[in-house]
């Protein structure tokens, strides 16, 4: 088995890096990794109603698609991640058998991980990992989180949708009881520390890191995919979207539908006062994408005053999401 420590903490080129062994390397491989602060959905995922928008933008926090299903996680540098690529053949969604070597360490440091659900591993009945995987031509990834010292604060802060504004088909996760390894320990460790753990318990050839050829194709997958829009926000279920707020005008109502992460069907409805018809704001903004860059290219063509009184287009964006 072939044992990389991958030092990158960009959360696309780490994505990239998963499905790029998933579909090249000849050999099991077992990778360890940290993404800077963001948050990683499942594949069947609507980014928005997993999140709270305003505060990733606040807080710079980015959002990555997984090649996974399952839900919505916080990744931040107190979180170690896993992955393991194995050749494997059997369908069965078999999660403990490959979280096990992570089980095993933290039972060599005292600590009893137990199993709980389809794909959670908790310490005292509190989660400090989960994992997901997919069987792909013969190879499986199966990869998993680990909160070690992990912002807990900050993963309820941007994990916090409001269940009212969206509505589809898309998958929503479900909220989890979560702690870090380390209000387990007496004796504090580092997500460094707990990585050589890992490798040690491996037992095996030491670690190595991406070739330079490694990298570069990774990093073409990763500006090819992992960082676009159409990847992370585009490409996932349609979904109905509704929200209202007060302004000094009047009430202002919205409702839309997307598919493909473009926007349809929209429609504003309320009390409030506008110089001319509605529907032309509605029709500027229909078939643009639901993004707030695109949103306020559009609204910065129009002043908003003559639809909306009162209301500045970055007002009408918050509405939107």
């Amino acid at each position: 088995m072939r044992l990389i420590d991958n030092t990158s903490v960009n959360p696309y080129f780490n994505m990239a890096a998963e499905e790029y062994l998933l579909n090249t390397s000849k050999d099991d491989v077992f990778m360890l990794w940290q993404n800077a602060p963001c948050v990683v959905i499942g594949k069947n995922q609507n980014a928005l109603s997993e999140i709270d928008s305003d505060v990733l933008r606040q807080e710079n926090v980015g959002l990555v698609r997984r090649l996974t299903g399952g839900g919505a996680v916080y990744h931040d540098l107190g979180n170690l991640n896993y992955s393991l690529f194995l050749h494997h053949t059997d369908r069965n969604y078999d999660f403990s058998q490959f979280s096990r070597i992570v089980a095993d360490c933290l039972g060599r440091m005292g600590l009893k991980a137990e199993y709980s659900g389809r794909n959670d591993l908790l310490l005292d009945g509190c989660k400090i990992s989960g994992c997901s995987q997919l069987l792909h031509n013969g190879r499986l990834l199966h990869h998993g989180t680990l909160l070690i010292s992990s912002d807990l604060t900050a993963l309820s802060r941007v994990l916090r949708p409001s269940a009212e504004k969206y509505t589809g088909r898309a998958i929503r996760s479900v909220a989890s009881r979560v702690c870090n390894v380390n209000d387990h320990l007496r004796v504090k460790v580092t997500a460094a520390q707990m990585k050589d753990r890992l490798f040690r318990s491996m037992d095996i050839n030491p670690a190595d890191t991406f070739s330079e050829e490694e990298l570069k194709e990774i990093g073409r997958l990763q500006h090819e995919k992992y960082s676009t829009w159409k990847w992370n926000y585009g490409d996932f279920p349609r979904y109905d979207f509704a929200n209202q707020a007060k302004f000094a005008s009047g009430l202002v109502h919205v409702t839309f539908s997307t598919k493909h992460g473009y926007m349809e069907c929209l429609k504003f409805s309320g009390d409030f006062f506008g110089n001319r018809d509605i529907r032309e704001l509605e029709l500027l903004l229909r078939g643009k994408r639901h993004q707030e860059n695109s949103l306020m290219e559009a609204l910065n063509s129009i002043d908003m005053e003559d639809y909306i009184h009162g209301v500045s287009a970055k007002e009408i964006i918050g509405l939107l999401f």
